[in-house]
């Protein structure tokens, strides 16, 4: 009796450790998204701080939009658009070509101010969305994605992963991917 009681403890002692090694390899899949992000982001203020060193690693293409500039809809107000893409050049990340690896989109409608990123990965797969619209009652969403799959979704505070997500947040994230390929908006 005393052997299958050790017997049943070192079954569910492993169960449990293996229980949380399954779950090890998607926080370190978000740590990864999370520290390449704040990388492209630090590379982006050192390139805006430089006097000329990272401008031959990084290029900007930036594209403002000004609707209603005639001001004919006074009941919508002002609508500006901003786009900026983030490239490495040639050679930096990738061989033989640049490398989109952010977008960022900004729109001001009248006083709402709305704001959107995208990141992607050296093999042009997004990794991460996040936007924060300015008609929402919940105030931020993230979308984290590994080769194009979602893997995690928040909403706020709210955090929803494997077998928390749901068909609407598929559904959202399936929306992203194919604007995120188009890259217009």
């Amino acid at each position: 009796m005393k052997f299958y009681l050790i017997l049943f403890a070192f079954c569910t002692g492993l169960g449990q450790s293996g229980l949380s090694q399954s779950k090890k390899p998607h926080r370190e899949m978000i740590k990864k998204i999370r520290k390449e992000c704040n990388n492209y982001n630090s590379d982006i203020q050192r390139f805006k701080n430089s006097e000329k060193k990272y401008y031959e690693s990084i290029r900007v293409n930036e594209v403002s939009i000004d609707k209603y500039k005639s001001d004919n809809h006074p009941g919508l107000g002002q609508l500006n658009s901003t786009i900026t893409f983030y490239y490495y050049v040639e050679g930096v990340i990738t061989e033989g070509e640049e490398a989109l690896f952010k977008i960022e989109r900004v729109n001001n409608i009248a006083a709402h101010r709305e704001y959107y990123e995208y990141y992607f990965n050296t093999d042009g797969q997004l990794i991460f969305y996040f936007e924060a619209p300015a008609y929402a009652e919940n105030g931020e969403f993230r979308f984290y994605f590994n080769n194009e799959q979602l893997i995690e979704y928040r909403e706020n505070r709210n955090t929803y992963k494997e077998n928390n997500l749901t068909k609407s947040h598929f559904s959202k994230a399936e929306l992203i991917q194919v604007e995120s390929k188009k890259r217009c908006w």
